[in-house]
């Protein structure tokens, strides 16, 4: 999360520097500050879901480290992404890797916790039915909305950045689990 920070720059300042300079070019960031911000709540979200989902498992196999190998190459993708954001705003091509990168993440994050609860072979055998589908909710909640924001990105770009804030925010609020929850029941 932390290489995220990597995509801010200040942009150099001419060699007549005035009071209001760094001011300007400091604003001149917010874009890129927005798109910093958007993603570390992002990936946030992923690490607590996914720390979530990991105290509930017993074992590794195989299988399941191949997955959060490919899951940790599309976390790290994220610093790319997050940087194109904060270059060229909410533009259809934009939007579309990057609703790609986390609808990518949902998707191997949903799969890793129905691997290793599949027939509970990872996870204990008295493990409730009630905390395994609770398991699913945050990565159903992002291969739904951020698969969405994909693909009306190249027709509505806007309206797929407003996915991408309002997701995460349903999932830090819980507000998305407890409808989900209510969904599912």
């Amino acid at each position: 999360m932390t290489l995220l920070v990597l995509g801010l720059h200040v942009t150099n300042l001419s060699s007549e520097l005035s009071v209001h300079g760094p001011t300007v070019a400091l604003l001149g960031q917010w874009p890129n500050l927005a798109a910093y911000a958007l993603s570390f709540a992002i990936l946030g979200q992923y690490w607590v879901s996914t720390h979530n989902q990991f105290r509930f498992m017993r074992r590794a196999d195989h299988w399941l480290l191949w997955l959060n190998i490919i899951y940790l190459f599309f976390i790290s993708l994220v610093a790319f992404s997050a940087d194109l954001l904060g270059r060229f705003g909410p533009v259809e091509p934009v939007v579309v890797i990057y609703g790609l990168n986390v609808f990518a993440l949902s998707a191997i994050q949903l799969g890793m916790w129905a691997w290793a609860t599949r027939e509970r072979h990872l996870v204990d055998v008295d493990l409730p039915d009630s905390t395994i589908r609770q398991g699913f909710v945050l990565p159903l909640i992002g291969v739904v909305g951020y698969g969405l924001a994909a693909l009306i990105g190249p027709f509505a770009p806007l309206a797929a950045g407003v996915l991408f804030v309002l997701i995460p925010i349903l999932n830090i609020s819980t507000l998305g689990h407890r409808f989900v929850a209510r969904v599912w029941a």
